[in-house]
């Protein structure tokens, strides 16, 4: 059950609910926590006392205190920004961030990155898109930090460390993978094959597939053997 006297303590909240979504730290945490009296008075003696029984060398006490805190804390607004991590990744179309205006007075420097408000709470977001190999949006909050993804290199790397994935039928027959590797090949003369499959997440032989045919076609610089 959602409760605690936050209605004037935004500050507060959003503190809480940053350290339920994974945005601030342990440490920086538990020191709130114990050492700034206005966390007794939001959260109440009793869920106060809950909390800083916590044993914060625990992962699975800290998990066990950001699912009961994510039940007890009371939502700032009806959408879902304040639950949402900072560098969350989600699939295009699964879950979409429609729920955002795109802000044209912000201007953004990379084709793939802009910035978007949301409509409910106004939170204000980065949206970083890669469209062509995964269908991925990764939301970067505040506008005073852009994501600053200068390469298409820089773009996939970051969705795969975001945990993005990539499933063909018959990847031979696809128009997306040759693009792709074109686009790295002209930003990186000479990249390795071993790199491209790393970036793309898929096969070696079908990237050296693609990576033939772009350099004897196109005569883009890749190295098929490393």
């Amino acid at each position: 059950m959602r409760s605690g006297n936050f209605a004037s303590r935004p500050v507060e909240l959003e503190k809480c609910w940053a350290f339920v979504r994974g945005d601030m730290d342990i440490p920086e945490f538990e020191n709130w926590l114990y050492f700034d009296s206005i966390d007794e008075i939001s959260l109440g003696p009793d869920a106060y006392l809950d909390a800083v029984s916590t044993d914060f060398g625990s992962p699975k006490q800290v998990n066990d205190l950001r699912h009961w805190l994510a039940e007890f804390l009371p939502a700032p607004a009806t959408c879902t920004c304040h639950t949402i991590p900072n560098g969350h990744l989600s699939t295009i179309g699964s879950s979409s961030p429609d729920t955002f205006n795109q802000v044209e007075s912000a201007t953004a420097v990379f084709l793939w990155e802009y910035p978007a408000q949301c409509k409910v709470c106004a939170t204000e977001w980065w949206v970083v898109e890669e469209s062509r190999i995964y269908d991925v949006w990764i939301l970067f909050r505040g506008w005073d930090n852009p994501p600053k993804i200068d390469t298409y290199r820089g773009l996939l790397a970051l969705a795969v460390d975001k945990g993005a994935r990539v499933q063909y039928v018959d990847p031979y027959m696809s128009i997306e993978i040759p693009a792709a590797i074109e686009n790295l090949a002209n930003e990186t003369p000479g990249i390795a094959v071993s790199e491209l499959a790393s970036l793309l997440l898929i096969p070696l032989d079908v990237i050296r597939f693609h990576a033939h045919r772009a350099l004897q076609e196109a005569g883009f610089k890749i190295d098929l053997e490393s």
